[in-house]
Order: structure tokens, then sequence, then C-alpha cells
């Protein structure tokens, strides 16, 4: 693996998150409400919601990172799904504790450059023992296995609710 060009995948990163971030903000609507659009589009304005978003594009450009780059798949993981965890509570808090109810970009780009700042450091800088592989692709898996059931189904907490409407989970549409 070539630290440098790495490195460089890791900043650019941040931005192909925040790109698929927002293509990801309209696909709800455009899928007009099915489980596609409900799955990989934000089903409402909560704060989870436009945190799952960013969350789904950061595993996502991991994997192209992984495939691309071929970096030593346990460092590389245990990195991901420690860069994962962190983009997802900084960015959930961001929406929770600043009140936005739409994709706001410099918000993703800073919590995502987070995450990949910390991703970075854990891939290039330490040895991960091969003994943590499966661990870091099993929270990687229950990340997005949580991402998706909690659209569904979400626990009616403050971070689950749609301040717009007041509801929780996918909200119906009537008329």
């Amino acid at each position: 693996m070539r630290k440098k060009s790495f490195l460089a995948a890791e900043f650019f990163g941040s931005f192909a998150v925040l790109f698929i971030t927002l293509l990801m903000s309209k696909i709800y609507a455009a899928a007009d409400g099915n489980v596609l659009g409900v799955l990989f589009g934000s089903a409402n304005s909560s704060a989870w919601e436009l945190a799952k978003l960013s969350s789904l594009a950061y595993i996502s450009v991991g994997a192209a990172q992984l495939i691309l780059f071929r970096p030593p798949v346990a460092g590389f993981t245990f990195a991901k799904a420690v860069g994962v965890l962190i983009l997802t509570a900084l960015l959930s808090s961001a929406y929770y504790f600043g009140g936005m109810i739409a994709v706001c970009p410099a918000a993703v780009l800073l919590c995502s450059a987070a995450g990949y700042l910390v991703s970075a450091l854990l891939t290039v800088f330490t040895k991960v023992d091969n003994a943590l592989l499966l661990p870091s692709a099993l929270a990687l898996l229950f990340t997005v296995i949580a991402l998706f059931c909690f659209t569904a189904a979400p626990p009616h907490l403050p971070l689950f609710l749609d301040r717009v409407s007041g509801l929780y989970g996918v909200i119906p549409c009537f008329g």
C-alpha cells in the first residue's frame, strides 16, 4: 500500500462522502417512498436519518478504498469501524444539538473529515492484530443493520424525532 496515495484518498474521501450524501438525500423523494428510498434515503428530518446518509456513504467509499488500495484488511477494517462510529456520533450530535433539519454540507464535510482523520491515522500508523478483523467486520455490519432498522422502527427518543412533523420513522404520505 502506498501511504501518500492512501492518505490523499482519505482526504478526498470526505468530499466523496459529501457528494454521495447530497445525492442520497434526494433518493427518498425520487423513489416515491418505496423500500429502496427508505433504506438509502432520508425518510424524515431526524438527526439519525441525516447522519445515516453520511455513514452509509462513508462505508461505501471505504469499500472502494479497500478494493483500490488493498491495505492490510484487519487494520483497515478496524480503522473504518472506528471512523464510521466517530462520523455517526459527531454528525448525529451536530444535527441534534444544532437543530438542523436538512443536510448541512459543512457539517457533513467536517464530521466525515474527523472520521477519515482517525481512520487514516489508525490505518497508516498502527499495527492491528488479525484477531480484530472479525469484531471490526461485525461492528461495520451491525452499524449498517442499525442504520436500516432504526429507519423503519426507531425508538421514541429525541435523536430519532422528525422536528418538522413531530413523528418517528417513515413519515406516511397523505394525499
